[in-house]
């Protein structure tokens, strides 16, 4: 994808592109949005279907645990990260807010 909007902007120019930058990364951000939630669906489903087969996880709910969300955060950030930063030369910071723990 990356690859794809870097031939856009160099087909349209950096003026033109600016121009519809805001439209790009809203139909950007509604892609990932949609397919995290997606994939988190699919493997919520799973999990809880084999727990109910296993019984190996009492009181769980497929993928619903209790963890350190914060910290989770912090690691995807820097993954995704590096990963935006090696293909594309840079990548901007990510600040993840709290630790999660105020959340039950």
């Amino acid at each position: 994808m990356s690859g794809a909007l870097l031939e856009v902007r160099s087909t349209m120019g950096e003026a033109k592109y600016e121009e519809i930058r805001s439209e790009v990364d809203l139909i950007f951000d509604r892609f990932f949005i949609k397919r995290i939630g997606l994939r988190f669906l699919i493997q919520h489903h799973i999990e809880a279907a084999e727990a109910a087969e296993s019984a190996l996880l009492p009181g769980a709910s497929g993928i619903i645990r209790s963890m350190a969300v914060g910290e989770l955060l912090r690691q995807a950030a820097q993954e995704a990260r590096s990963a935006v930063q090696e293909d594309l030369g840079l990548a901007p910071q990510v600040e993840v807010i709290g630790d999660g723990a105020e959340i039950p």
